[in-house]
């Protein structure tokens, strides 16, 4: 792979990012969204994360991750419940699906 590529495409997507990011806080006083499309747009955001998150956790590229990974996101989950600090929580994520892969478990 060609790293100026690589380079060109990491600053373009930097530069979209804060542009977006930019984008709304300056459009946001012109948009003005009646009082029936607010509770959707909030849980559209809900259902748009719970979507790439659930297929991320299920699926690795076409195929099915195994039985690890979604045990590790479920003791993540289990830990943010209980409302364990976020350093610990990823640790745990990462310990449990690498112990479940190792104890066999694919």
């Amino acid at each position: 792979m060609n790293p100026n590529a690589v380079f060109i495409a990491i600053v373009s997507f930097g530069v979209a990012n804060y542009t977006l990011r930019s984008g709304g806080g300056f459009l946001h006083p012109s948009l003005d969204f009646s009082p029936g499309v607010q509770p959707l747009l909030e849980c559209g955001t809900v259902v748009l994360l719970a979507a790439v998150t659930v297929s991320s956790t299920l699926f690795s590229g076409t195929h099915f991750a195994g039985f690890a990974l979604p045990a590790g996101v479920l003791a993540g989950g289990m830990a943010s419940w209980f409302k364990v600090p976020l350093n610990l929580s990823v640790l745990l994520v990462a310990s449990t699906t690498a112990l479940l892969r190792a104890a066999g478990l694919p």
